[in-house]
């Protein structure tokens, strides 16, 4: 039983000392790149999280293209013509005027040098 201990300890300092004379007969670098790909412990549990996430979108989306409106087009177009009747009720000068002096332009006209003889022309 001693003799094999003797042994295994003979042999473990041989070992120790070859690591000693290749380190001795090395320029003094040190071997430490890491040779193996980085493998994240938790990237399958992302994977499905974002399978679960990416279903549950289009089920979403699914929902809100087949939804009716809960809007009537014709009771919007109706309260605006109401808007429109109400703005041309309180309108100080009529709406076709104000389209109308678009096209005119203020000219002088009448006597040379008279400042109040101004006239309105349509363009």
């Amino acid at each position: 039983l001693e003799k094999e201990r003797l042994a295994i300890i003979r042999r473990d300092n041989q070992i120790l000392s070859s690591k000693l004379a290749d380190i001795m007969s090395s320029n003094g670098t040190v071997d430490n790149w890491n040779n193996y790909a980085n493998k994240s412990l938790n990237a399958e549990k992302r994977q499905r999280e974002l399978k679960r996430i990416a279903q549950e979108n289009q089920a979403i989306l699914h929902r809100i293209t087949h939804r009716q409106s809960e809007y009537r087009r014709s009771r919007l177009d109706e309260e605006w013509e109401k808007v429109e009747r109400l703005q041309k009720d309180i309108a100080h000068y009529p709406h076709q005027l104000k389209a109308e002096q678009k096209y005119q332009k203020k000219v002088r006209g009448g006597r040379v040098g008279d400042p109040m003889s101004n006239n309105m022309v349509t363009l």
